[in-house]
């Protein structure tokens, strides 16, 4: 994520982008595996103050397979098509991130489930029950932000 603004227009983007990213509860993640089959999907998330994304997803699922073999995935946030002036240009922050596994006994692991259960609820409890699920951090190293047509920026 944009993490300092040199401008006051810096400033005004980082805002937008984090009120229009906070509007969301779930992310789109595009993967691909160790023979460069694409996959896409989505997945509930909690961040933490430093711009980490955080899943908790099945090791029975493909992108979590991805996730291990290659490290890397692409976050997408993408405006409602019934709230889009345009479809051909629908709001959009992309995201290019570093995946690593937070152990779930650990210090970190602990506070992020509890945020998860903070956001999600006691269905968490269930979740922390299934012996194969983990714990991702996607770490952003840099991305788009489209606001609409000849209007994208880095983050």
């Amino acid at each position: 994520m944009l993490t300092q603004a040199q401008t006051k227009s810096d400033d005004d983007l980082l805002h937008e982008v984090r009120e229009f990213q906070s509007a969301f509860r779930s992310v789109l993640m595009a993967t691909v595996n160790q023979d460069g089959v694409p996959e896409a999907s989505y997945a509930p998330y909690v961040t933490d103050d430093n711009g980490s994304y955080y899943v908790f997803v099945s090791g029975l699922a493909r992108h979590t397979r991805d996730f291990q073999e290659t490290g890397h995935v692409s976050l997408q946030f993408i405006e409602n098509e019934d709230s889009a002036q345009n479809l051909f240009a629908r709001r959009r922050l992309t995201l290019l991130c570093d995946v690593s596994v937070i152990p779930r006994e650990s210090p970190v692991g602990e506070e992020i489930l509890d945020h998860f259960m903070q956001s999600f609820g006691r269905f968490i409890n269930t979740l922390c029950g299934l012996s194969d699920f983990q714990l991702f951090r996607l770490n952003p190293r840099c991305g788009l932000y489209v606001r609409g047509f000849g209007q994208t920026f880095r983050v």
